[in-house]
């Protein structure tokens, strides 16, 4: 089989450089994106922006806000009350959702144009701003899983084991 597309490969070169060689075929390094860009001013207004900073800030308050009232309510004796996990899980998904608009931006920045350093910077801050604050809030999902063990379903169990492991291994390194 691999015999076979070998030859048709070749063979589809070989007139391809046929058709080159007597000019049939004009060839550009000009791709499909030439001349596209994304318009990212709905988010920010650029690398600089002030907002990038202050919606940062407003995240690691509301981080450490959240980190306040729910560590230790979490993983007790006969689980959380439902009203205040169900509050905890909304807030914390508010958290990621504030958290990702810069971030996002960042990436979507450096992404568009690796050359510039102040885009590479701009994307590194907001990587290490997005692990500080997930370690922030890492204990809400670590004494969720704890509270999950105690309950007699396999697959929690057996989920929440396996994230235990995964960060156990992440914070040996």
């Amino acid at each position: 089989m691999i015999y076979v597309l070998n030859i048709i490969y070749y063979r589809t070169m070989s007139k391809l450089w046929r058709q080159i060689k007597k000019g049939y075929v004009v060839m550009s390094l000009a791709t499909s994106s030439t001349g596209i860009s994304w318009d990212l001013r709905d988010l920010f207004s650029g690398f600089d922006d002030p907002r990038l900073t202050a919606a940062i800030d407003q995240v690691y308050a509301e981080a450490e806000h959240f980190a306040a009232e729910y560590r230790g309510s979490i993983d007790v004796a006969g689980g959380p009350a439902a009203e205040h996990l169900l509050r905890g899980l909304e807030r914390i998904e508010a958290l990621w959702d504030a958290l990702a608009r810069p971030v996002v931006y960042a990436n979507l920045l450096f992404s568009a144009d690796t050359s510039k350093p102040e885009h590479r910077d701009l994307q590194q801050q907001m990587e290490q701003h997005n692990t500080s604050i997930a370690n922030l809030l890492l204990f809400f999902e670590l004494d969720g899983c704890i509270s999950a063990m105690m309950m007699p379903s396999d697959y929690c169990t057996t989920h929440c084991l396996h994230r235990i492991t995964i960060f156990a291994e992440y914070a040996s390194l």
